[in-house]
């Protein structure tokens, strides 16, 4: 990416901690996630403190400024989604034993695994309050299909786990649930907030889904190249786990790694497989596929009109591209 692209998009990135929506979703997390269980309030607080992008009410508030005025369903919306997202993490992490989650300890690690499976739930839970509390029914059972297709995505993986027969198509699939549904749910909620028609909602859905394949891709990626202090979680975690991830895809179609690879994977040899990975060129044809994503994402957003949320909205997949944690 260009450098002044990308200095634009972070100037972009800069602005959105500004948005005063944004401030007001960060408000709203703090009611629900607070109150008169002092368990979860401390868990709440927990993961409140230790940030996160809100990537995803970010999609619900710009998709839905973009198109109309600011109101409290919005909110809702914007935060209901961060919490589904909070509540895959707290899973995902008892799921993977992860110790670390951005730099901190992780719920699991603090509480244990049967209470953190519980607010998980709970997080879930706030999550539907918001939404049916606000009369946001067709949110609701967007955010519910939502969720049951996030949940497929996790079982395919893991049963999958160690399996290198896995083709280049089932591993988008995969991720088009694990990661892409959430952020295409998301766009799609703000536009239903604005009542936006039936093609723009779909559209910006669309945009959603080609963000988030961006962005697994590149978090794909970071795990084999990334550092652990910029990511704030060890690397390597998807080859230990047995998850067979893009870059490892590309390099086994060719055919003539793959019994190397094979055998390295039975021995858990996880170095062996980076340092093969590193030099066979799959990390950069992995980048090009994510990088035809981050196009496809921009050419989505043609049905909105010029405003500061779409120029946010257009950052966003070059800042996906440019991640390092």
């Amino acid at each position: 990416m260009p450098r002044n692209s990308l200095n634009t998009a972070n100037r972009h990135l800069e602005s959105v901690h500004a948005l005063p929506e944004m401030a007001l979703v960060e408000n709203k997390l703090h009611h629900v996630l607070t109150g008169d269980y002092d368990v979860l309030t401390q868990m709440g607080l927990h993961l409140l403190s230790a940030g996160g992008k809100r990537i995803r009410p970010l999609l619900a508030i710009c998709t839905g400024r973009a198109l109309g005025p600011l109101t409290p369903k919005l909110i809702n919306t914007a935060a209901a989604m961060e919490l589904i997202h909070m509540a895959s993490l707290v899973h995902d992490d008892i799921i993977d034993h992860s110790s670390t989650r951005r730099g901190k300890p992780s719920l699991n690690a603090l509480w244990g695994n049967q209470p953190s499976v519980l607010a998980g739930d709970f997080l879930f839970a706030r999550a539907f309050g918001l939404l049916a509390t606000s009369g946001l029914n067709s949110c609701l059972k967007l955010a519910v299909d939502t969720i049951e297709q996030m949940c497929q995505g996790e079982i395919e993986q893991a049963v999958k786990g160690f399996k290198l027969d896995i083709t280049e198509d089932e591993y988008l699939e995969r991720i088009t649930k694990k990661t892409a549904v959430l952020l295409s749910a998301s766009c799609q909620a703000g536009a239903m907030i604005a009542k936006a028609n039936k093609e723009t909602v779909l559209a910006l859905g669309e945009y959603g889904r080609y963000l988030g394949l961006t962005y697994q891709i590149i978090d794909d990626l970071l795990d084999l190249t990334g550092q652990p202090a910029q990511l704030g979680k060890p690397t390597g975690q998807d080859l230990q786990l047995g998850n067979i991830t893009l870059p490892l895809i590309i390099l086994l179609s060719n055919g003539q790694q793959a019994p190397l690879l094979e055998e390295a994977l039975a021995n858990r040899n996880y170095n062996k497989i980076i340092e093969v990975i590193h030099n066979s060129g799959a990390l950069e044809q992995a980048q090009k596929k994510a990088a035809a994503f981050a196009i496809m994402a921009k050419s989505s957003l043609t049905c909105l009109t010029p405003s500061p949320y779409k120029d946010l909205l257009l950052a966003l997949p070059d800042l996906a591209m440019n991640r390092i944690n």
